[in-house]
């Protein structure tokens, strides 16, 4: 179970007439199951994001803990946060984040590559990408892929280590609504498999998959 408890996180804004701290996200308690699919809906600039990196383990809060099993993130070391980041956690982050000078697969094999030295990376990659129906673009790259497809890409990435939860930030922006539906099955089938699914957006129709809604208001986490 990946828990957080008084989970805040200050930031230092310097305006004209003043400076001063503000709370993007203000002592939030979460626990998340396995298989579960945890939707977090909020206005542009309520936290949202800033509380999913923390869960993450990519941004170290200002108070709180989140707990993995038990196990600490934020009292390990870096290498010790790293490793753990990539054998338990899938991150699909905001915007197009494909490694442009890489292939379609070798973006896919890349966090599996990270700390690994086996040689079951490309059949792994292919399934993974047969799984998310875009294998035959597995040698493209992605200036020759489309939104949806590069969403596509960032999902099995994400799935490579076979983490226990996957994080996933406005996976649907900028989505029409056939690439919205088809991304939104993909997560709910990841969740199906074992695998936890907290999801960041606006997407109204992220419900018809949520097992939980949860809402972001000025750093404040309620249920919706």
């Amino acid at each position: 179970m990946l828990k957080a408890e008084g989970l805040s996180k200050q930031f230092f804004r310097k305006g004209r007439e003043s400076a001063r701290y503000f709370d993007a996200v203000s002592s939030c308690d979460l626990e998340i199951s396995s298989g579960e699919v945890v939707v977090l809906s909020g206005r542009s600039g309520s936290g949202k994001s800033t509380l999913l990196n923390m869960l993450a383990g990519l941004l170290m809060p200002t108070e709180g803990s989140v707990e993995l099993d038990g196990r600490s993130l934020y009292e390990l070391d870096d290498k010790a946060l790293s490793s753990l980041r990539n054998a338990s956690f899938g991150v699909i982050p905001q915007g197009q984040t494909a490694v442009h000078s890489l292939s379609v697969i070798e973006n896919v094999k890349l966090p599996y590559e990270l700390y690994r030295t086996d040689d079951a990376a490309e059949e792994k990659a292919m399934t993974l990408l047969e799984e998310m129906g875009i294998a035959n673009l597995a040698d493209s790259f992605s200036s020759e892929l489309s939104g949806g497809e590069l969403r596509r890409m960032a999902i099995a990435r994400a799935l490579m280590c076979d983490p226990a939860y996957v994080f996933a930030d406005e996976p649907t922006a900028d989505l029409d609504d056939e690439n919205t539906a088809i991304v939104l099955d993909l997560l709910k089938h990841v969740a199906e498999s074992g695998t936890s699914v907290f999801l960041v957006t606006h997407e109204s129709g992220a419900a018809r998959i949520a097992d939980r809604i949860l809402r972001m208001e000025a750093g404040n986490l309620t249920s919706a």
